[in-house]
């Protein structure tokens, strides 16, 4: 399936919790953010899609980049805290510089509107 016609898919809403993890087993950003916010919709919390998103915290080099500063690893993080997880816990919010954290926290605070 090609990637526009899986976004299209999620958007709509149409698609399984386990195919919304296969989907997140996939290497491309825009996939992963339609994914993700998919996930925040219906409050799912599936051990394999938590570890997964775990997974993706650390996705922050050039081809993981969202749009501008942005990264899929800075909306995995908002999507864990969307989710009821405690960012001061999350271990690579931890590690962030003020800089980073505040790109996690303006996301959580847009989550609805960006994506």
């Amino acid at each position: 399936m090609s990637t526009h016609k899986i976004i299209r898919e999620v958007q709509s809403g149409n698609r399984s919790e386990l195919e919304l993890e296969e989907y997140l087993l996939l290497d491309n950003v825009f996939v992963l953010s339609n994914v993700m916010k998919e996930i925040v919709k219906r409050q799912i919390t599936a051990p394999n899609i938590i570890s997964r998103l775990k997974e993706i915290n650390n996705y922050h080099d050039k081809e993981h980049v969202l749009m501008g500063i942005y990264t899929i690893g800075h909306l995995s993080i908002a999507t864990l805290v969307k989710l009821g997880y405690d960012k001061n816990k999350i271990t690579v919010y931890k590690r962030f510089d003020d800089f980073d954290k505040k790109i996690v926290d303006n996301l959580v605070e847009a989550y609805d509107e960006v994506l």
